[in-house]
């Protein structure tokens, strides 16, 4: 049972992409501002510059429905061998409230509302499809790679973000936790549940930190500048740096509102294209990799009014133990648009 926890890391890496998501909530609220524009923004005789920090009000509400999609196909080389295609697609519909702000971090109360997952697999001879709704207590609702996300809905948690867009900790978690311990039949060992735990929270983690826009050290940028980040990750088994550049195109003023519109970037370098494991090595022939989005951010507010994404990725990996060998071309493109509700 524990292995079949693993598909909120599968959601996870679909939702990885380029540029954070969070929107901003209540579009009723949209005119309303810290009163620190003359903060944020700043004109000199080098141009217009903003203060890149989070920090919303508190006991703001802040509503988003996140959509991310995701389309691989994978085919050998042989002209034998058909092509499989995996498509999902996941829908998160869920709240925030600004709990406290800190100096140098901000704490929300955090709780999922829905989840929707459709997945589909495609082969040469059949298609399976299987669509997973947290509201609807089906058959597909049952079924264990789904426990995690019935267990978070409607039951809340905190997370803690630092002013520069990094998620510090996930806690008040138990009862998410519980929920799964009893879905499970009660029968996990004390470690199977430190397992459970550790898993859930890494991948809760991680799909949290794509909701957020991380800001560079510097607090000042001017329009027109950039700044990247960067960090290791796993494709497939190949340790491989992904390279996130950003660049200020626009600052604009809507409703009391400071806005800006952040140009993204991506770029993939391998690491090492050559695994082995045993009597088998693996080899990263060939990587393409892109990616670009838009995100405007409500500076005034702390959080992303609107973003779209798209990364593609295109690789052939060779597969050889002894002197048998199978080279397989693989396509992959992924999408996130964050909408307001």
């Amino acid at each position: 049972m524990i292995k079949n926890l693993g598909l909120l890391a599968v959601a996870a890496v679909l939702t990885v992409s380029l540029v954070t998501m969070m929107s901003c909530g209540d579009s009723t609220k949209e005119n309303q501002s810290s009163g620190k524009n003359s903060d944020l923004l700043i004109k000199d005789d080098k141009g217009e510059k903003v203060k890149l920090l989070i920090k919303p009000q508190e006991k703001d509400t802040l509503r988003y429905k996140m959509v991310a999609k995701q389309s691989e196909t994978e085919k050998g080389t042989s002209e034998k061998e058909g092509s499989i295609t995996v498509e999902q697609e996941i829908s998160y519909y869920y709240s925030q409230v600004v709990d406290r702000v800190e100096d140098n971090a901000v704490s929300y109360r955090m709780q999922y509302d829905s989840i929707q997952i459709v997945s589909k697999i495609q082969s040469p001879d059949s298609t399976v499809t299987i669509i997973y709704n947290s509201n609807v207590k089906d058959s597909i609702y049952n079924y264990p790679d789904f426990i995690q996300f019935n267990a978070t809905i409607g039951t809340p948690f905190y997370m803690r973000v630092s002013d520069k867009g990094t998620v510090l900790d996930l806690y008040g978690m138990e009862k998410i936790y519980e929920n799964i311990y009893k879905a499970l039949g009660d029968t996990l060992s004390p470690n199977d549940k430190s397992v459970v735990q550790n898993s859930i929270g890494e991948s809760m983690k991680a799909v949290l930190q794509q909701q957020f826009q991380k800001f560079p050290d510097s607090n000042e940028v001017y329009k027109d500048s950039s700044w990247t980040s960067s960090y290791e990750t796993q494709l497939s088994v190949f340790p491989v740096k992904n390279i996130l550049g950003y660049k200020i195109t626009d600052i604009k003023e809507e409703n009391g509102n400071i806005l800006i519109i952040i140009d993204a970037s991506l770029s993939t370098e391998v690491i090492k294209k050559e695994i082995t494991e045993k009597n088998t090595k693996a080899v990263l022939d060939n990587l393409e990799a892109k990616g670009s989005g838009t995100i405007i951010y409500n500076l005034s507010r702390g959080c992303i009014k609107s973003k779209q994404t798209q990364t593609d990725l295109k690789a052939k990996v060779t597969l050889s133990q002894g002197s048998q060998s199978l080279t397989t071309d693989k396509d992959q493109t992924s999408s996130v648009i964050v909408e307001r509700l």
